[in-house]
């Protein structure tokens, strides 16, 4: 979410936007990076509006801030955080337009845990169709509905709500024409079958299963490139349990153009995630023209760069078939090609954010 509020502050300011941001300080307490020289207020407080999570914190400094800004219009992106619920429980003085990055307060885990999740953000669900219709546009990344990552839109389709768009994210396609293509010949994985995947190291990602269907493949042409931004114990266990893959490669915190660089590098982008929204790492494989092999979570199955199956099992079994088949490969990649070129990038999704903008403006004028 924040990649992509990133590029959207750059976007808008290249069209014309004075923009500044409202945001909470990083865990480290360090400063926030500046985007292009936009200006940056941090403000520390909490609470998501569910039962036991109330607002705490600089509640009235933030709300002072956004009353004396001299905005005409507010962005706010993502449910189920502290800076767009406050704002979303009532009408602000400019037109407030919200990016839902969909919605995980009915999303139930396994065991007593997700019931008892699932309880203390029923009171979080009731009152969300008064915050659809408390704010002034709604931008959802998707058409799909359901009744748990896209059930906010679903709601508002139930309820008559007029008042949105369908905007998705996107990629820098300037970044991949700018990266490397040199990466298969420097890591060694000339005459290799290379797979990569591009996820932080955390059980929802669900690495494992991937190395376990490498395992039980047995095919000593793979070569498996895991990709995070951080270790954590996650990962050591990863590395621990299949010490035994020599073709395994954990790598960790590589430079942005080194990450691009290495899906030039791959045959096939694998995601085994098993809870995502539009991930950015398939819109990413899309401009690259790798293909991707997904489960079906989010709207994976919207995206026209890869295979998208329902199960883990139908996952192992089509890895080998495309990971061998070239001809199949290659139409995905034209595919995701042209998605990213028409519509999955952030020049296109800027400007159409910047006419949305202007129209909200000129509609939703304040006395």
């Amino acid at each position: 979410m924040a990649q992509a509020a990133t590029q959207k502050i750059a976007g808008l300011k290249r069209r014309g936007w004075e923009v500044e941001v409202f945001t909470s300080p990083l865990p480290n307490g360090s400063p926030r990076p500046v985007v292009d020289g936009v200006p940056v207020q941090t403000f520390c407080f909490t609470g998501r509006g569910a039962f036991g999570s109330p607002f705490r914190g600089e509640i009235a400094e933030y709300r002072q801030a956004v009353r004396t800004s001299k905005a005409n219009v507010i962005i706010t992106e993502g449910w189920e955080h502290p800076f767009s619920e406050l704002l979303a429980t009532e009408k602000q003085q400019v037109p407030l337009v919200h990016v839902s990055h969909s919605t995980s307060s009915l999303y139930q885990t396994p065991g007593f845990g997700g019931i008892f999740r699932r309880l203390a953000w029923q009171k979080y669900v009731w009152e969300l169709p008064k915050k659809l219709k408390t704010v002034d546009h709604i931008v959802f990344l998707t058409t799909q509905t359901d009744h748990t990552r896209f059930y906010d839109r679903f709601v508002a389709e139930k309820i008559g709500i007029t008042h949105f768009s369908t905007i998705p994210n996107g990629s820098d396609l300037t970044e991949f024409a700018q990266v490397s293509r040199d990466a298969k010949k420097r890591y060694g994985l000339e005459g290799k079958k290379v797979i990569i995947l591009v996820g932080n190291f955390q059980p929802g990602k669900n690495q494992g299963a991937l190395l376990e269907m490498v395992e039980r493949m047995g095919d000593p042409a793979v070569e498996v490139l895991l990709l995070s931004g951080f270790e954590s114990d996650y990962g050591d266990r990863l590395r621990e349990r299949f010490r035994h893959l020599s073709n395994v490669r954990y790598l960790v915190a590589l430079p942005r153009e080194e990450l691009l660089a290495l899906h030039y590098a791959a045959d096939l982008f694998v995601q085994t995630s098993i809870n995502e929204c539009q991930p950015l790492v398939l819109l990413d494989a899309m401009a690259a023209g790798l293909p991707f092999l997904a489960l079906n979570v989010g709207c994976c199955r919207e995206l026209p760069g890869g295979k998208v199956v329902q199960t883990l099992a139908e996952l192992e079994e089509e890895l080998p078939k495309l990971l061998n088949d070239p001809v199949e490969r290659e139409r995905y990649r034209i595919l995701g090609l042209e998605a990213a070129s028409t519509t999955y990038n952030w020049e296109t999704v800027c400007d159409r954010f910047d006419a949305l903008l202007r129209s909200v403006v000129s509609q939703n004028h304040r006395p």
